[in-house]
């Protein structure tokens, strides 16, 4: 059995409920934007999974490059789909 599994750059994923959020993980890094139903352009939260594995404490004011890197994933990653839609502007 071959356990070798490309490495990809992040991964990215959407949860439709509860406000709707959207998440990428990239490295150590986590970013999450909450409640994009409403507001598409919400802040990203930002935790260092390896220092917050509870992800306590959001650190996106410190790491604005990483913040903007992950906002630029979640736009290009993200498919609209008319049944699941996202945001109110894809409803």
């Amino acid at each position: 059995m071959n356990n070798d599994q490309d490495k990809h750059e992040y991964l990215y994923w959407e949860f439709h409920e509860m406000g709707k959020k959207q998440a990428v993980r990239m490295g150590k890094w986590k970013g999450v934007r909450l409640n994009v139903f409403e507001n598409p352009d919400a802040p990203v939260e930002l935790y260092n999974l390896e220092e917050d594995p509870s992800e306590t404490t959001d650190v996106s004011g410190s790491f604005p490059d990483v913040v903007k890197r992950i906002e630029e994933i979640m736009n290009e990653a993200h498919k609209p789909d008319p049944n699941w839609p996202l945001t109110k502007k894809e409803g």
